[in-house]
């Protein structure tokens, strides 16, 4: 019985001992195979950190080729240093330099701002116009306190020097921090003199230790090296070389290793912890790269995969025991059941607490071992079903580095730590989504594996994606906006110099009437350009926010072409250029907007004659054909020249705003193009343009116009009479021309409010009959009135007094509309005639002295026209004014002819009714046809 028991009890303690053996067996074994999978990932972290490090290295020297290229390219073609400018400016800013400059023989010049350079205050050896060669200065410190180098390049033209370019190239151009940041702000970046170890580009990241002065790489190393390690970190110094052991002495080994050029590194503790130092040489300059990436760090992923393997390999431990204890339990069979279950429900449990797919793929025999199965949840399909099936890669529609991939991976070509993305369409779901990869190669089992590591960063992509989207947009925006604060500056400027020019010449010449009458249409030109200036950016802005509406009026088609040919005749007259003019014989009448139509036509011949030289050739030809579509014309519009023309890359751009090609010395803003464009598109029409460089440009608009019913010619008659007869009893300056004018002559400078310059002279010659019933039937509707003039701004009120006094009224001024509605409600009933209010204006703004006029209790209230005079001219404001209660709405400036017939109009309704009774329709004018300038309120009704 004793002899059986201890056989018994020696059978157990064989079967603990086996098991024991087995047991610590697995365990060597797999404590064996993570350190060798640890040994091959941290020599991929060490590949990885010189690979990135050379990837920097590459970037500098590819910089300095940039560098080096751009300041061989810049050639000249002029030896004045006023014409270098825009270029000196353009090689500084497009390639980030700190200054450039221009030097002609003398030594004397112009830097990119314009401001004076001469090369006695260099500071450094002046080679490029003593020697003739280019040269690079020694470290400087530069103005903004960056360092640098300065750049003597010899300039020539015609083999013959015209003088030399100085750039001072600041060394943060070189600045490679974000080419190592791979992620999670890993490493910082310093380029460093191989020469002397002199840090040159200190990193962009901050750093516990300061590089300060004229430091060294090598002194901040030792410094960082000294800075007490966190808790868990070890601050031992270790030199490691790219291909082996590099013995002791870190810091000496890099400084062996940078006399010889060769690439090495280091794992040293920099600012307390361990980190990768890695120098490697840049092709150009004598210069290194330097990256210091903390080891922690780089080898983040590594440690996680690790950790994957540790758990396994417990889980598999723990299995493995709990086996062999259930062994004297139970049956062998549901034991070993029992078992597979307990390790699937583990796996499991392990798998969904990773947010990852591991696989161990073997490509000689085509086996995956999954760690972490969730490929299915990334990609629709398992990493065995990817792999084993070719087609699949079709139905991923992966994108060209994910079959790159499986390629590599199928060919067993991954003899390193390789790292990417790559675009895959989820099989299932139809989502699209981004991958992260990383795949290393192991032995394992006897054979060679490869590590794959999947991660969906989907989220992180479009993050990422979104974000540069917006930097681009706002990147765009800035220089669109820049742009057009440019242009505009210089645009505004131009004519801003004539006006004030020419208004200190007229000042400086009082008596002398030539040349002061000289320099009063010499600003009234240049005030009519500021204004078309104005009123292009407020026409292209309109048009591009959808605010424009295209108005519906009755015209003629001949009219349109002589007015916009009135217009641009002067200009070919000036440059002696040819205008040939061919338009149908009949005399067509259509419904559209004219004035959009003449806009059109002048902005195209503008642009030809801008465009064409002296002695040039210039014509238009209008063509009428019958449209598919009945009572409608197709009109084609030919506008051609013999000009300079436009290059093809060129007329691409052609209509977008503030865009000009650059080889003319034309000033403009770029804008009417771009205008003529949407004009025609919002007509529906369409339009073509052929033009070759040095040969001319022609451009073709086709429209289709509505031909005007009876109705509408008769009404287009009945205003031109009116117009004709208005136009013909004033003159320029408002003044009837039936009135006496004492003598004196007028003189027509055509400036922006037409007013003429009255001198002494003989009287007026008499008039022909017809002009003078026409005169005669007007004055007594302007004659004598009174005027209520609202208007905050003395010089503009001095104007409009002026103007309107001239013309026989008689005008009361109200500084703003507090006073304009006190002196109103003070008055006798029927005191003022008509009101013109100004809309913006202090205490109380026009709109709501408008409504606080027609509130009051008395007769004249309701009736008393009120017409707007403001330099608001947009669609809302004119419809704001009518809301108030205003009758009418003028936008500034003041034509003063237009405001005499608004007041016309308006008394003569508010006095006489619907009847006429005042003689208007004998001179000409229309009476309950015709309409103040933009419209009329419901006000008009009661008048």
């Amino acid at each position: 019985m004793h002899v059986g028991k201890r056989l018994k009890d020696g059978r157990r303690l064989a079967f603990y001992l086996v098991a024991v053996f087995i047991v610590l067996a697995v365990i060597g074994a797999s404590f064996g195979l993570m350190g060798y999978i640890d040994h091959k990932l941290r020599q991929g972290a060490e590949q990885q950190v010189v690979a990135f490090t050379q990837q920097a290295a590459s970037k500098v020297a590819d910089r300095i080729s940039n560098v080096q290229n751009a300041l061989r390219a810049f050639e000249v073609q002029t030896a004045d240093p006023a014409t270098l400018v825009p270029s000196l400016k353009g090689l500084r800013d497009q390639f980030g330099f700190a200054a450039a400059a221009f030097a002609g023989m003398d030594g004397t010049g112009l830097n990119a701002d314009g401001a004076p350079f001469s090369v006695a205050h260099l500071g450094h050896e002046e080679t490029a116009l003593s020697q003739g060669k280019m040269s690079y200065s020694p470290t400087i410190v530069l103005k903004d306190g960056r360092s640098g180098r300065l750049a003597q390049r010899p300039l020539f033209i015609d083999g013959q020097q015209a003088g030399a370019l100085y750039v001072q190239i600041p060394f943060d151009l070189f600045d490679m921090a974000q080419q190592v940041d791979m992620s999670d702000g890993r490493g910082c970046f310093l380029l460093f003199q191989s020469s002397s170890g002199e840090i040159l580009v200190p990193s962009s990241e901050s750093t516990e230790t300061s590089i300060v002065g004229n430091a060294t790489l090598y002194s901040f190393l030792q410094d960082a090296s000294e800075v007490d390690a966190g808790p868990g970190q070890k601050g031992a110094v270790s030199p490691l070389a790219f291909a082996g052991d590099a013995g002791t002495g870190g810091i000496s080994f890099l400084k062996d290793t940078v006399t010889t050029g060769q690439t090495g590194f280091i794992v040293s503790s920099v600012d307390g912890k361990p980190s990768y130092v890695c120098v490697v040489p840049v092709d150009r300059g004598g210069w290194y790269v330097c990256n210091v990436m903390p080891v922690e760090n780089v080898r983040a992923e590594s440690a996680m995969v690790l950790t994957a393997f540790q758990v396994v390999f417990g889980i598999v431990a723990i299995c493995f025991v709990s086996v062999i204890a259930l062994v004297f339990a139970t049956y062998r069979r549901r034991m070993r059941e029992n078992n597979l279950i307990s390790k699937t429900r583990l796996y499991k449990a392990f798998s969904e607490s990773l947010d990852l797919a591991v696989n161990l793929y073997c490509p000689s025999d085509v086996t995956v071992m999954p760690i972490v199965a969730k490929a299915a949840r990334i990609m629709g399909y398992t990493f065995q079903e990817v792999m084993s099936d070719y087609g699949l890669v079709e139905k991923l529609h992966l994108s060209k580095e994910g079959v790159v991939l499986f390629d590599r991976l199928r060919a067993g070509e991954v003899s390193e730590l390789i790292q990417g993305e790559f675009f895959v369409t989820h099989a299932k779901t139809g989502e699209e989504r981004w991958v992260s990869y990383s795949a290393s190669p192991l032995f394992y089992e006897g054979k060679q594996r490869i590590l794959v590591v999947f991660r969906d960063v989907t989220s992180e992509k479009e993050l990422q994606l979104s974000m540069k989207d917006a930097m681009i947009a706002a990147e765009v925006a800035n220089k669109a906006k820049s742009e057009f604060l440019s242009r505009m500056s210089h645009e505004i400027r131009t004519p801003m110099n004539a006006i004030i020019g020419m208004l200190q010449i007229a000042l400086l010449h009082v008596d002398d009437l030539q040349k002061t009458s000289e320099s009063l249409r010499k600003i009234g030109a240049s005030s009519n350009h500021l204004l078309n200036l104005i009123n292009d950016v407020l026409d292209i802005s309109k048009i591009e926010s959808g605010k424009t509406v295209l108005n519906s009026e009755p015209f003629r088609l001949g009219n349109l072409v002589e007015h916009a040919i009135d217009f641009i005749a002067p200009q070919c007259e000036q440059k002696n250029q040819i205008l040939e003019v061919v338009v149908p014989s009949q005399d067509e009448v259509f419904v559209a907007d004219a004035v959009r139509l003449r806009q059109l036509l002048i902005n195209l011949l503008s642009n030809a004659v801008k465009y064409t030289p002296e002695q040039g050739r210039v014509r238009l030809e209008v063509a009428l054909r019958a449209d598919t579509v009945a009572a409608y014309r197709c009109i084609t519009f030919t506008v051609s020249d013999d000009g300079i023309g436009m290059a093809d890359e060129f007329k691409e751009r052609l209509f977008e705003p503030f865009v000009m090609e650059g080889r003319s010395n034309a000033q403009g803003t770029g804008l009417g193009m771009p205008i003529v464009k949407n004009i025609v598109t919002m007509m529906g029409g369409n339009i073509h343009v052929d033009t070759a460089l040095n040969k001319g440009t022609t451009f073709v608009v086709v429209l289709n116009l509505r031909v005007a019913f009876d109705p509408e010619r008769r009404a287009l008659e009945e205003s031109e009479l009116a117009g004709t007869a208005w136009d013909r009893s004033l003159d320029v300056s408002g003044r009837s021309v039936g009135r006496p004018s004492s003598g004196a002559t007028e003189v027509v400078p055509g400036g922006l409010y037409g007013v003429a310059k009255r001198v002494p002279g003989p009287p007026a010659p008499s008039e022909p009959e017809q002009a003078r019933q026409a005169t005669s039937a007007v004055v007594p509707v302007l004659e004598g009135l009174r005027v209520l003039l609202g208007e905050d701004n003395d010089l503009n009120a001095e104007i409009a007094c002026e103007l309107l006094q001239e013309a026989g009224l008689v005008v009361d001024w109200a500084e703003n509309g507090q006073v304009a509605l006190q002196k109103f409600d003070d008055s006798p009933c029927g005191f003022y005639d008509v009101v013109l209010m100004d809309v913006q204006m202090p205490l109380m703004d026009g709109y709501e002295a408008t409504r606080r006029i027609r509130a009051l209790d008395r007769d004249d209230a309701k009736s008393v026209p009120i017409i707007a005079m403001s330099a608001n001219a947009f669609a809302e404001d004119v419809h704001a004014s009518l809301e108030s209660g205003m009758n009418a709405h003028l936008s500034k400036p003041i034509d003063i002819r237009r405001v005499l017939e608004a007041i016309a109009t308006h008394t003569r309704r508010s006095r006489d009714g619907a009847g006429c009774k005042s003689g208007c329709c004998a001179a000409g004018i229309a009476c309950d046809t015709e309409k103040s300038e933009v419209g009329e309120s419901p006000f008009d009704a009661k008048g």
